[in-house]
């Protein structure tokens, strides 16, 4: 009986080692699920903080590259709205396709918070294809913005000096072009 005491003794206590063994492994599970919890928790913020950072430097370097994109704008446009420099390149890019102005006249500049616009009304002389060139040419004009506003066409009509009769049309392609434009430019 002493043997199978020792036994049952021996059994119980390496059934109770057991026990505490597998306890402490249970409350090792638990306190390192605890830490990996906290641990994923800390993770998924840093994660959250890098993606944001992230989103940061690619507003930033957007902002810079418009910033450069206005510097560069700056320096290829008006740097003032000098009313007889706009009038001249208009002259210029007229001569070019060639288009006759027989007038200018510049309207009221109209300060915006960040630009100025200034209207011309134009009086022209031309073929339509010379006009379609002038306006291809103000709204690809590489010095500041030129937007046409109006455009209005009329055959040019000239009295025939040996007849009485009703005015006949010189050329049909000839045409009396009335145009309005307006220039932007950046204010710095």
């Amino acid at each position: 009986m002493s043997e199978s005491k020792a036994f049952d003794t021996a059994a119980i206590l390496k059934q109770r080692e057991n026990m505490v063994i597998v306890f402490v492994v249970f409350i090792f599970l638990f306190i390192t699920r605890a830490v990996y919890q906290k641990q994923m928790i800390e993770y998924n913020k840093l994660k959250s903080a890098i993606k944001l950072e992230e989103e940061k430097g690619k507003a930033l370097e957007n902002i810079l590259s418009l910033n450069d994109k206005i510097k560069l704008y700056r320096v290829k446009s008006w740097s003032s709205m000098e009313t007889s420099m706009i009038v001249d390149q208009l002259n210029i890019l007229a001569s070019e396709v060639p288009l006759r102005i027989k007038n200018i006249s510049p309207g009221k500049k109209e300060d915006q918070a960040n630009y100025a616009v200034t209207p011309f009304d134009l009086q022209c002389e031309g073929t339509y294809k010379e006009l379609a060139k002038f306006i291809q040419k103000i709204e690809n004009f590489p010095k500041g913005i030129v937007r046409v506003v109006e455009l209005r066409l009329q055959p040019i009509r000239r009295s025939d000096r040996n007849a009485a009769e009703e005015p006949k049309l010189i050329e049909a392609t000839q045409l009396n072009i009335k145009l309005s434009v307006e220039t932007y430019y950046l204010k710095k």
